[in-house]
């Protein structure tokens, strides 16, 4: 027995809770009714009425399977009604809905979906999630449960919640008896279905543990959950900074090769208008200066005085070449 007592507001809209555990459930009015109800339902089912109360009495009428059964005890005041169920079995599985009335008319609020699961009991029923899944900000993703049930084949239903560090655990989607893919294997008889939760356009909010749940044949089987997780925006500003990096080596690279280039070609151009000047600098012979090839000799001499290496600041010397 699981004493631990959840309390869940309507606005909730879920709530997984154990074998022998209590739950009460609050459901609140903006207007002042006459009566209010308590209804549950099965899937498959048609609502069943649990209970009605009125709001100048204390007491509750409880209807059909609920009739003398303690476990389910009702609450209500003015604007506001609460229904407690103690001892929890796996068949109080269900959508309980309150609804509030006046002149005969009824008025629902939105209801919670209440899953009671036994962890004693394995059931035939198993279920198969991949362990985790990342997408980046504004992708799809799509996120799969394998269930696999044994000889039972009565009608299941999935279930589909998010467990979050930051949000409260809330139910995402329920699957009624249609699957994506299903397949009998005709050796074992076991029954295999595929049920897909699709997500587009991923935001922050929508990390967390995504857990199937599969209510098949009155037991109720988990998976151990996907974990969608979100690409570390670190790294992506890592990629951003190196390829920054990369464009401006490339840059400056680029510019210290066009100086190089521009330096290197200003020396080859001085270099070679200072030999043109050199050779230039020699008067040919009268008549004779298209036989004419000059060559630069340099020539050891010995010291001189300032004077005569003023005279004799320039020499040439000729060879010509008669044909």
């Amino acid at each position: 027995m699981n004493d631990l007592e959840t309390f869940v507001d309507h606005r909730t809209g879920f709530i997984l809770a154990d074998v022998g555990g209590s739950v009460t459930l609050q459901c609140s009015f903006d207007k002042e009714e006459a009566s209010y109800f308590w209804y549950k339902q099965s899937l498959g089912q048609k609502p069943q009425q649990i209970s009605m109360s009125y709001k100048l009495e204390k007491g509750s009428t409880f209807y059909g399977a609920f009739k003398d059964k303690p476990r389910f005890s009702v609450e209500t005041e003015v604007g506001k009604s609460q229904l407690s169920i103690s001892d929890l079995h796996s068949s109080d599985t269900g959508t309980y809905l309150c609804a509030s009335s006046l002149s005969f008319l009824l008025t629902f609020v939105k209801g919670v979906t209440v899953v009671v699961k036994d962890s004693a009991v394995g059931g035939e029923a198993s279920v198969h999630q991949t362990p985790s899944e990342s997408a980046r900000p504004g992708d799809s993703v799509t996120l799969n449960c394998m269930v696999q049930t044994g000889s039972c084949r009565e009608e299941h239903r999935v279930y589909w919640f998010r467990k979050s560090s930051k949000y409260d655990p809330g139910l995402v989607y329920a699957h009624g008896d249609t699957a994506d893919q299903c397949l009998t294997s005709p050796d074992t008889q076991t029954h295999t279905c595929l049920y897909k939760l699709p997500m587009e356009n991923i935001k922050k909010s929508q990390v967390g543990t995504y857990y199937c749940a599969v209510d098949s044949c009155g037991q109720i089987a988990f998976g151990k959950g996907t974990k969608l997780e979100l690409e570390s925006e670190a790294f992506s500003l890592v990629l951003v900074y190196f390829l920054c990096a990369a464009l401006i080596f490339t840059v400056v690279l680029n510019v210290l090769l066009a100086v190089k280039m521009y330096k290197k070609h200003n020396k080859d151009s001085f270099q070679a208008s200072v030999f043109q000047g050199k050779s230039s600098s020699c008067p040919a012979a009268d008549g004779e200066e298209d036989n004419l090839h000059y060559a630069a000799v340099n020539v050891n001499q010995p010291i001189r005085s300032r004077s005569q290496k003023k005279s004799q600041e320039t020499e040439c010397v000729y060879s010509s070449m008669k044909q």
